[in-house]
């Protein structure tokens, strides 16, 4: 069985004679039951070099920044700071719809955090962003724009 990997992990785990290079990355033979299948970890690393955390509630975030900004939002919970903690809302911002008897999907978004502000009485819909991508601003711009007359919701970046 090949599987792929990056030429740190090749360099630790494997000879050369095991693996070649292909194009991204390094491709490696792994025999079932030789004992070096078990020493090649999962690759949990995302595009932009995050990795996914565990918050304190047991929550799995995609990045280190989004566990630590979800445990602080649960101990502002617990202070009555705020309310209604959602993690992870999806919001729609374009419905599916057929065009020529083909079914074009919806247009979603997935926020990382949706709570009540208990000061100012405002729903609050926040992302955590390490790297803002041309996806990610393109989204949070239709997000804003179905959000303009609500003015009883804000979205806010940290």
């Amino acid at each position: 069985m090949w599987i792929g990997g990056d030429r740190l992990h090749y360099q630790k785990t494997f000879s050369q004679q095991e693996c070649r290079w292909e194009g991204k990355g390094f491709v490696c033979l792994v025999v079932p039951g030789q004992g070096n299948s078990k020493s090649f970890p999962a690759f949990n690393m995302t595009k932009y070099k995050s990795r996914w955390t565990q918050c304190r509630q047991g929550h799995n975030h995609q990045s280190k920044k989004e566990s630590l900004r979800c445990d602080d939002l649960h101990l502002l919970q617990k202070a009555g700071k705020i309310a209604g903690l959602e993690i992870q809302p999806k919001y729609t911002l374009l419905k599916a719809f057929f065009y020529y008897n083909e079914k074009i999907r919806p247009i979603t978004y997935t926020a990382d955090f949706f709570y009540l502000d208990c000061k100012t009485k405002k729903r609050i819909i926040e992302d955590t962003k390490g790297i803002r991508t041309p996806t990610y601003l393109l989204k949070k711009k239709l997000l804003m724009s179905k959000l303009q007359n609500d003015t009883r919701t804000r979205f806010i970046e940290t």
